[in-house]
């Protein structure tokens, strides 16, 4: 199936946020039954500070089931051991409009710790494995 929403560069980003037809942008990250989680920011906030330095997201989100129920088993989080933070960095290779919700725009995150090394539980990270392996 052809992609029928073209990528946007940052630089359109900037010119459509200035223009008025983006006003917001939805930063998320696929967890582990495929939905997007994220966040949303007004589109001023998220090229000022957003875009460069990432934002951050609760651990909480990739250990959960479909009804957002917390599963047993995560090394990374628990009630146990708590639900931290990692950070949630854009990828902007992945900045479309949101052709269903006008004036929205979304990038897809990559998952990564406060030292910057990867989420390897993160479903973007085991892909990127997996194509590393062919």
């Amino acid at each position: 199936m052809a992609d029928r929403t073209p990528p946007l560069t940052v630089d359109e980003l900037r010119s459509r946020v200035a223009d008025g037809s983006i006003d917001t942008v939805v930063l998320a990250f696929p967890d582990m039954q495929g939905r997007l989680q994220g966040k949303r920011f007004a589109a001023g906030f998220f090229l000022d500070e957003v875009l460069e330095h990432g934002t951050e997201g609760c651990n909480y989100l990739l250990a959960v089931d479909t009804e957002m129920r917390t599963v047993d088993g995560y090394a990374m989080s628990s009630w146990e051991n708590g639900y931290g933070d990692f950070g949630m960095v854009p990828d902007p290779a992945t900045l479309r409009p949101v052709p269903w919700h006008e004036g929205t725009a979304l990038l897809i995150a990559d998952l990564a710790w406060h030292d910057g090394s990867p989420v390897v539980a993160a479903p973007r990270q085991i892909l990127r494995r997996q194509l590393d392996r062919l």
